[in-house]
């Protein structure tokens, strides 16, 4: 079991890594084809959405009792999940597409 503290900057430093790659995904974006372009502006809204709902999720913690406790970070894995599933989606749909 994490401790909050631990658990929380663990959290943290996988949401950098996914932001890192989320501004690569932007980039190649902003050089795509118009007629896909649209497409990557939408899976990179959809993948902004998670990166905020973790982090409001994460930053609940610091209020969060002991009988909350893992509610709560049951709650910010689930976002987390969520966060990398559209993210994993949304780099294999447009795998080798320009």
């Amino acid at each position: 079991m994490h401790t909050r503290e631990t658990f929380k900057k663990k959290v943290e430093s996988e949401i950098r890594g996914v932001q890192v790659r989320l501004l690569a995904f932007k980039t190649k974006a902003d050089m795509a084809h118009p007629a896909i372009r649209n497409d990557y502006n939408k899976q990179i809204s959809t993948i902004e959405r998670h990166v905020e709902t973790t982090k409001a999720r994460l930053n609940k913690l610091d209020l969060a009792n002991e009988h909350t406790l893992e509610q709560l970070k049951d709650g910010v894995t689930d976002a987390w999940s969520a966060l990398q599933d559209s993210l994993q989606d949304t780099i294999s749909k447009f795998d080798g597409k320009h």
